[in-house]
């Protein structure tokens, strides 16, 4: 459900040549109204309009709650739930964890969490539900990867209780969850970002005991766990590469 905006188109154009040309910080509720108007734009204008807009805030460095404003205005759009879900009664006695990096490296690395996700599957210790999609700045994504190896990503929204008790491991394709945002978003943005904090993080709609999440600086690590926790994530471990 959308919230009511409460604010004109003129006003809203004029918050982005304050963003833009001034570099102004956001409130929540500005930040929440700005995502939720760039949501809503058409083709050509909502990538060069969103890459304007998230290039001036991240260098002149982004405020807790804009990244807020903008995740919640990303729940509203796609209804989606973030760490909403119990856990099923059948894994009470298990943990399961997902690991996930952010992307928007420089450097084009292998795509470190599904491989990591797989290893870890197969201590059989731990049930890992690593969610994933196509390559956008990497080399591969999770779902390139799992293609190349003739695993078809195809219709595995729901969970498989069944296949993660089996295997250790379930592998869900964020993109059937979020379609309508995935068409604008999906493999437009090559750099790191306001949502790139935590986005990735918070895509897996299924109950976690554990969180461990990448991203390509050891300086912005603090700023994602203690957003993170905001959404009642309690097992985090965020890493980074030290520059």
């Amino acid at each position: 459900m959308i919230r009511n905006l409460n604010v004109s188109k003129s006003e809203l154009n004029k918050l982005l040549n304050d963003i833009i040309l001034r570099k102004k910080k956001l409130s929540f509720s500005e930040a929440y109204s700005l995502m939720t108007y760039l949501l809503h734009l058409n083709e050509p204008y909502i990538v060069p309009t969103w890459t304007a807009v998230f290039a001036s805030i991240q260098t002149r460095g982004v405020e807790e709650e804009e990244i807020v404003g903008f995740l919640e205005a990303f729940k509203d759009f796609t209804n989606f739930e973030i760490n909403n879900l119990k856990k099923p009664k059948i894994l009470d006695k298990e943990k399961i964890i997902s690991l996930v990096g952010s992307g928007k490296d420089d450097i084009k690395t292998i795509n470190v969490s599904t491989l990591s996700s797989i290893v870890l599957a197969s201590l059989r210790k731990i049930r890992v539900v690593k969610h994933g999609s196509y390559g956008g700045s990497s080399v591969y994504g999770n779902r390139n990867i799992l293609e190349a190896f003739g695993i078809s990503t195809k219709n595995l929204k729901d969970l498989r209780l069944d296949v993660l008790e089996k295997e250790f491991i379930y592998f869900l394709p964020i993109e059937e969850f979020i379609k309508e945002f995935d068409r604008k978003y999906g493999g437009n943005f090559l750099f790191f970002h306001p949502l790139s904090y935590v986005l990735a993080g918070v895509l897996n709609p299924y109950y976690l005991d554990w969180l461990v999440m990448g991203i390509t600086d050891f300086n912005r690590t603090m700023l994602s766990a203690k957003i993170l926790k905001r959404y009642n994530y309690k097992g985090i471990v965020i890493s980074g590469e030290i520059k």
